[in-house]
């Protein structure tokens, strides 16, 4: 499989975003969504063209532990992307495209953030005359991808990350981002466990995927997993993908995903990019480093016994009979 190295310049349509614009979150269809996501952006791309090679890799937000104000994606998002991009690529890091995955499918860039007279682009309109494969990222439930999704059945990688970890991954984006105000953790947690917050239930999403892990397309990962046996996933991932590496490759990439070498990686892409998207690139990949901790069990400095307590009885009252389950720590 040959790697795509061509996507066209951005085109920017002109919009005046203030800041005030910036902090309101789009509801549709009962779900609320983040700033960057337009809900035009979220009607046009139910009849966005899928290719049969597209490669869509998804997650709940901050389904791994990220501290980028800019990005929703979290670790589990980035580590994945890179090893199916390097996979791709044969593990060769000079042929590695990130531009398809430079902000995810539902998104709308924006320049110079906050400022009246802004502009922006939706990536999803980038991504429609991008070479294939397309690596594509999106946060999108299951119900709002594309209308071709059946139809042309591309392969789907979803990452879940045990959701107390979510939650508390969660909570440190918003105490880091002004636009957020200062919430405090006790209610920060129960709108969380209620659904309220972007992208919805936690829950629904991830069974949403879940439950089409018997497709032949869908691949479902657990964070925890990736991060005990990363050579183990990145051989399903290439047998997902059709794909049949050398050990030698599948060694280079294990080595380059490993997280001290996308911590240098990224150090990298934010101290040479010099495109329109510097200030994405910089705050994306480097101002504040996509790895916070990584660690399993980070929950435990956050919850109560009262709120552990009432996490458990929502899990089990939510995933009753669904048969999946996480390691806590």
């Amino acid at each position: 499989m040959a790697t795509s190295n061509n996507i066209p310049d951005l085109e920017f349509e002109p919009d005046v975003l203030s800041s005030e614009v910036l902090r309101h979150r789009p509801v549709y269809e009962g779900v609320t969504f983040p700033p960057a996501v337009r809900i035009e952006a979220l009607k046009e791309l139910k009849t966005f063209q899928i290719r049969q090679d597209d490669i869509f890799i998804v997650t709940f937000p901050k389904s791994g532990n990220c501290s980028v104000l800019s990005s929703f994606s979290g670790l589990g998002t980035h580590w994945v992307n890179e090893i199916v991009s390097l996979l791709v690529a044969e593990g060769d890091l000079e042929r590695v495209n990130r531009r398809t995955t430079l902000a995810h499918l539902e998104f709308a860039l924006i320049d110079d953030v906050g400022k009246d007279g802004s502009r922006y682009c939706y990536m999803y309109k980038m991504l429609q005359k991008a070479d294939s494969p397309r690596v594509i990222s999106t946060h999108l439930p299951y119900r709002f991808l594309p209308e071709q999704m059946d139809e042309k059945k591309p392969k789907i990688i979803y990452v879940a990350r045990n959701p107390k970890d979510v939650f508390t991954s969660w909570f440190h984006f918003r105490k880091r981002d002004p636009r957020f105000g200062d919430l405090p953790w006790e209610e920060y947690f129960n709108g969380a466990i209620s659904g309220k917050y972007v992208y919805g239930s936690w829950f629904d999403h991830v069974l949403e995927y879940w439950n089409k892990r018997e497709k032949g397309n869908v691949l479902f990962l657990k964070y925890e997993d990736i991060k005990m046996n990363a050579r183990e996933t990145v051989v399903s991932i290439a047998k997902h993908l059709n794909l049949t590496p050398s050990d030698d490759v599948i060694d280079r990439v294990v080595h380059s995903s490993s997280l001290d070498e996308m911590k240098k990686m990224y150090q990298r892409i934010k101290t040479d990019n010099q495109g329109p998207f510097n200030n994405h690139y910089g705050n994306a990949y480097g101002s504040n480093s996509y790895i916070r901790k990584g660690k399993i069990g980070d929950w435990r400095d956050h919850f109560s016994v009262a709120e552990n307590e009432e996490f458990d009885r929502v899990f089990q009252e939510k995933m009753k009979d669904s048969g999946l389950t996480f390691a806590f720590e």
